[in-house]
């Protein structure tokens, strides 16, 4: 069986058995970027792919048992311990891959951004509020 699950609209994650829990993933947009939390419970394995017009920045912490990945058909990495590595692709390039996640709570966070539509949104937030800004935990 498979199911395949929209965990954002450039990012599709496929599962071998549909009887699986679909993930957790909360997550925000703002003018210029989103992001996003996914939570993966259990092992069955997934396939995923992602290719788009903003970039891609994630930072992983997910254990697996096998896995490959490949960006931009280049050579594939077949790294299985990803805590606290990062992913980093370009808009315009593409990563697809497979995994097999060890039980145990596996997560990424995602963070999409066009930085031209960043740039402005922050010049017209923060040019006049800059000398009353403050830190934020």
């Amino acid at each position: 069986m498979h199911a395949c699950l929209a965990v954002s609209p450039d990012l599709m994650l496929e599962y071998q058995d549909s009887r699986l829990p679909k993930p957790l993933r909360p997550s925000r947009s703002w003018r210029g970027f989103a992001i996003e939390h996914v939570e993966l419970d259990g092992s069955e394995p997934f396939r995923y792919q992602w290719s788009g017009k903003n970039h891609y920045l994630a930072l992983h912490d997910i254990v697996l048992t096998e896995g490959e990945v490949r960006v931009d058909a280049i050579v594939p990495d077949s790294e299985h311990d990803l805590r606290d590595t990062i992913t980093f692709i370009p808009a315009g390039h593409s990563i697809e891959g497979r995994s097999a996640p060890v039980a145990r709570s596996n997560s990424f966070t995602a963070l999409y951004f066009d930085p031209d539509q960043m740039r402005e949104e922050l010049a017209h937030s923060y040019a006049a509020a800059s000398p009353n800004l403050a830190p934020v935990l």
